[in-house]
């Protein structure tokens, strides 16, 4: 991820995904672990969401086809 980071042009930090690339960056200097979930449909999202904010998670987001969605 760094090197993509480093290597992204100007224009790519006008976009949220270089945004959540620095933050998912940061988080794992930090110490903190990933964990990628499968959710396809909202109602599944959703029980992501809940679960996320019940353990406190620092950040979860939702990958749409288009745009990202910030859960917490």
């Amino acid at each position: 991820m760094k090197e993509m980071i480093d290597h992204a042009s100007d224009f790519a930090g006008f976009g949220y995904e270089i945004v959540l690339m620095r933050r998912y960056q940061e988080l794992c200097r930090a110490g903190c672990s990933w964990l990628l979930v499968y959710a396809p449909d909202d109602g599944k999202g959703e029980r992501v969401a809940e679960a996320a904010r019940r353990f406190e998670a620092l950040t979860a987001v939702k990958y749409h086809r288009l745009v990202e969605e910030d859960l917490v």
